[in-house]
């Protein structure tokens, strides 16, 4: 029987278990034991278990910049990250060792100047800004701009605060407040948040002098009541854009801030009132006040893209009529595929030219002009007509000669019928 038994005089710093494997707890000393099964047989070995070894991530310093006077010493207090961490060195070192010198950590003010100050740990560094002064200048006290101040909700203020006497050594303050919900402060920057009182305290770090700022937060908002838009329904071609203004009710309210929504994206997108359409069909276009309490709606149809005009050009620049012509001019509009080819025409001088859809009537002699306009895209195009009246000569003479045989016809009919009433 070879069997064995294992045995940790505490468990607390090792463990065995059945096959002798040991297993460390925590720092420190104990003995295993193994005996026979049958108890007359033993054996010891001493177990140290040694700490872990967590390295150093990072070495910081929880003050600075820190001051020191000339010749006086301070001991300069770091802090280690992870906090279980281990190290074997420490070094120290000075950027100047003329201004502040250093030892252990203990740093000696030699000289008016800045020096950095810094610490390794197995090669993890860490850095402090040392300061060296003169003797100190103690503070001697501390005042606001302004004791009250009056602001609405919403509102910020600066306030400045004054240390005395001007040169002292360590100037700086604290700022605290004495109600957050009210108002809340950041190196003098006031911030109002709803209406109340509040006190506004800065206080000196050295010497622990303060002075206070009463604050007043009033509410002079003045609230929306409305939005409207300026259209309710729009349609406009793929492509295009569309622009919506929406006018917030009252016009002085203080906060006329909106935000856009589109009932389908895959149709419609707006941004800041501005409609683009994404594809053919309908959605609502909604504008809504920042407090979502109104807000106002625009149907709008995308419709297919559109293909604009490029221009105009008449079949004729010029003719010459006579009183009483009637003739048609022809209008191209380009290019040929065109959304809207429909025309307007016009006339300079209606009573020397009419012109109707193209059909252009001479009315008197005169000179004038005919013009095309294209609806899509304000294309023209234009033709010079001159009138003229009918000549003088040969035209008159037949008219005369014509008169003159149907009076001549006439007679010979009028003799006739006597003729015949006599027989």
């Amino acid at each position: 029987n070879k069997s064995v038994l294992w045995y940790s005089h505490d468990m607390s710093v090792v463990t065995v278990d059945g096959n002798g494997v040991l297993h460390g707890i925590n720092p420190g000393k104990t003995v295993v034991t193994v005996s026979t099964a049958d108890g007359k047989h033993t054996d010891k070995c001493m177990v140290t278990v040694n700490k872990a070894v967590v390295p150093v991530s990072s070495v910081t310093f929880p003050v600075s910049p820190v001051t020191l006077e000339v010749g006086d010493q301070m001991t300069l207090g770091y802090e280690v990250s992870p906090a279980d961490a281990t190290w074997s060195s420490v070094e120290w070192s000075s950027s100047d060792s003329s201004i502040a010198f250093v030892k252990d950590g203990e740093v000696t003010g030699l000289a008016v100047g800045t020096a950095t100050i810094t610490v390794s740990l197995d090669g993890v560094k860490g850095s402090c800004e040392v300061r060296v002064v003169e003797d100190e200048v103690s503070v001697e006290g501390v005042s606001l701009d302004r004791r009250e101040a009056t602001v609405n909700i919403g509102g910020t203020f600066q306030l400045e605060a004054t240390v005395k006497p001007s040169d002292a050594t360590d100037k700086s303050v604290v700022w605290t407040t004495s109600d957050s919900r009210i108002a809340v402060v950041s190196d003098g920057t006031v911030t109002a948040l709803t209406e109340g009182t509040a006190t506004i305290t800065v206080m000196t770090i050295d010497g622990g002098f303060s002075d206070t700022c009463s604050l007043t937060v009033v509410d002079n908002t003045v609230h929306v009541t409305g939005v409207k838009l300026d259209k309710t329904y729009a349609s406009f071609a793929l492509g295009d854009t569309l622009v919506l203004a929406a006018t917030v009710e009252p016009s002085d309210a203080t906060d006329k801030t909106v935000f856009w929504t589109t009932s389908n994206s895959g149709i419609a997108l707006v941004d800041n009132g501005t409609v683009t359409g994404v594809a053919t069909g309908s959605a609502v276009i909604t504008v809504t006040t920042t407090d979502g309490s109104f807000s106002a709606q625009c149907n709008v149809d995308v419709l297919p893209s559109v293909i604009h005009v490029t221009g105009v050009k008449l079949d004729k620049t010029s003719m010459t009529l006579t009183t009483g012509d009637v003739v048609n001019l022809k209008a191209t509009v380009d290019p040929s595929e065109a959304s809207d080819r429909s025309v307007r025409w016009s006339t300079s001088d209606s009573t020397i030219v009419k012109v109707v859809d193209g059909t252009v009537q001479a009315i008197t002699a005169g000179t004038a002009t005919v013009t095309v306009t294209t609806v899509d895209g304000g294309f023209i195009d234009s033709c010079r007509i001159t009138v003229e009246s009918p000549s003088a000569g040969g035209d008159n003479t037949l008219l005369y000669i014509a008169i003159g045989a149907v009076a001549v016809i006439g007679i010979v009919a009028a003799a006739l019928v006597m003729r015949r009433m006599s027989a």
